[in-house]
């Protein structure tokens, strides 16, 4: 039986309460549950409840994988080619924000302290920032630090999962 992302929702929706995102840009029918699963890969797809989203976020632009591209999820396959390292607190003299590995915005999460995250659109929820310059990254009041399902390794501020540059 081949289930579209429709059909996937409906039915997570009525056992769960839980929500399957296809894409912000792509209506929800066009979007089979395997594409989903195919394009997010290691990434995974993003699953969450609406009813438990923050009044500020907008669950029609919430991504379609839960990991950053750059993140946790693919630091065990990286760990192995010795790609990307362990995930350390940005040192002090470090700035505020900046645009990290991959092309993509991160901040400091705390004045003097370590902790750092991934900086996303809708309040954390939406896609991944992307840039070519730091400048680009100075937060903005409708970015957060990634946030996502509890399975989001690379979501919220911490000090583990690798240096984001």
């Amino acid at each position: 039986m081949k289930f579209t992302t429709t059909t996937l929702i409906i039915t997570l929706q009525t056992t769960l309460g839980v929500t399957v995102l296809a894409s912000p840009a792509a209506s929800v029918a066009s979007i089979s549950a395997a594409k989903l699963e195919a394009d997010c890969g290691v990434l995974h797809v993003m699953a969450y409840n609406e009813t438990a989203l923050p009044p500020d976020v907008d669950p029609t632009h919430i991504r379609k994988c839960v990991e950053h591209p750059s993140g946790s999820a693919i630091d065990a396959q990286a760990e192995e080619e010795n790609t990307i390292g362990k995930r350390d607190c940005v040192s002090a003299n470090t700035g505020q924000y900046g645009c990290g590995r991959g092309g993509y915005c991160w901040k400091r999460c705390d004045g003097n302290g370590g902790s750092w995250c991934w900086q996303a659109v809708n309040s954390g929820w939406g896609d991944w920032i992307k840039c070519t310059s730091s400048s680009q990254c100075n937060p903005q009041s409708s970015w957060g630090c990634g946030q996502g399902p509890s399975d989001c390794d690379a979501c919220g501020c911490s000090c583990s999962g690798g240096l984001p540059w």
